[in-house]
């Protein structure tokens, strides 16, 4: 048997499972969520049932969408939606194994690089259907519907860490009360960026947390129902649980900083570890190492965050533009509104020969630098040529190096913020 869940999220869903696999008398570790290519897509498909039958299921699957190609995520919709029937009523139905045990469920996921289009879905018999707040499937006990239901009524839209810890906290239970259910866990998000699998480092160090706090929570619970529990004592346990929860709180946030990389903290990545709002990056001066740091002080907070509204203020409403050198040959405008401080990045094919590109805003938020497409007199390739701006005697022309081939040439700083250039082949 297995444990396999699934909850939707702002911006995506989060897919958990544990590790057990039964045959007969014996049991194994298996990994459960496995993002396979099935034609030009990546593909999760978790099963509960009979172990054997879902690979060949499974595989099936895998070969009929690499024979077709597959690029349109609703393709595994179609193909699967077809081979249920059979596969229930003979695979299924012929294995010799008890009845009860013939019961199967797919939770499945797909999502394509090309378009960056995704869906998760579960099986209803031999249909397939979008989930849109969660699904079980394997041990579906009442208890651990329970608990997902509970976690849901508290929030009304799940960020990608609560439907993480949610799913844990829930596999966490259920190895507890199942002898069918065994860490370690697998945890993989889905969004527009692929899918993303959690490390298994990562998986155990919030279970731990989760262990730890549930105790301390289930004692202040207990108290504020207890009414012969006088006030003041009652006062005294919340402000020791709050003392103790922001002292850990604060030791398992540095803990995290060490690990933290700059694709999961800045780009929106579903498993990202630290608070967005107070983090920022030091370079060590002695050692040139960068490090993240995250504010705990409330007084030095408050006054970031009102820098940073300011700040926010005035930025409003500045539309950015960027010249875009693609691989080709070829330079192509973009533009984007710019909203404040959010990290601004555009996903865009270059009109030219369709080559993907992730256009970033990320490096120069406060406009401190002036950017330039310009062509090398030597390597006659096109490059960003980049200067401080230092106010009105940074325009003109300006000596930069190419990045290429190192050639030192004069560029021509425009005194606007929309990059100039021509197309023009390599």
């Amino acid at each position: 048997m297995t444990l396999i869940s699934a909850f939707r999220c702002q911006g995506g869903a989060v897919i958990h499972a544990d590790s057990e696999e039964n045959h007969g008398n014996f049991r194994r570790s298996c990994q459960k969520i496995i993002p396979q290519k099935m034609g030009n897509l990546d593909v999760i498909v978790a099963g509960s049932g009979i172990g054997q039958l879902i690979d060949g299921f499974v595989d099936r699957l895998k070969e009929k969408l690499n024979q077709d190609q597959a690029s349109d995520i609703y393709d595994v919709k179609r193909v699967i939606e077809r081979r249920l029937p059979h596969f229930l009523n003979n695979e299924v139905a012929n294995y010799p194994i008890s009845d009860d045990a013939k019961l199967h469920k797919f939770i499945v996921a797909a999502y394509s690089p090309s378009t960056r289009q995704f869906e998760v879905w579960a099986s209803r018999h031999t249909r397939l259907v979008a989930i849109s707040t969660y699904e079980l499937a394997g041990v579906e006990d009442v208890l651990y519907d329970h608990i997902a239901k509970r976690f849901l009524e508290s929030s009304a839209t799940l960020s990608f860490s609560q439907a993480v810890l949610i799913g844990l906290y829930l596999l966490t239970i259920a190895e507890a009360t199942s002898s069918s259910i065994r860490s370690p866990f697998q945890v993989a998000a889905i969004w527009s960026g692929g899918i993303e699998l959690e490390k298994s480092e990562n998986i155990e160090a919030i279970t731990q947390r989760l262990a730890v706090f549930e105790k301390d929570i289930t004692k202040i619970f207990l108290s504020c129902a207890d009414t012969t529990v006088p006030v003041p004592d009652l006062e005294d346990y919340i402000d020791q649980f709050k003392n103790n929860a922001s002292a850990l709180h604060r030791v398992y946030i540095d803990q995290q900083t060490p690990r933290a990389c700059w694709r999961e903290e800045f780009r929106g990545h579903p498993l990202k570890k630290l608070p967005s709002d107070p983090l920022s990056v030091t370079t060590d001066v002695q050692t040139g190492e960068t490090q993240w740091v995250v504010e705990h002080d409330r007084a030095k907070l408050v006054e970031r965050r009102e820098h940073l509204k300011v700040f926010k203020e005035i930025a409003a409403g500045r539309i950015l533009e960027k010249d875009v050198a693609c691989t080709c040959g070829h330079i192509f405008h973009v533009t984007m509104d710019h909203s404040g401080l959010s990290i601004h990045h555009l996903s865009i094919s270059c009109p030219h020969c369709g080559h993907p590109h992730t256009v970033t805003w990320d490096d120069n938020p406060d406009f401190k630098y002036l950017e330039q497409i310009a062509k090398c007199v030597k390597c006659k390739k096109a490059f960003t040529a980049r200067v401080e701006d230092e106010g009105k005697d940074s325009y003109g022309e300006r000596e930069v190096a190419c990045f290429r081939c190192g050639e030192v040439q004069k560029v021509n700083f425009l005194r606007s913020y929309r990059l100039s250039g021509e197309a023009f082949e390599s």
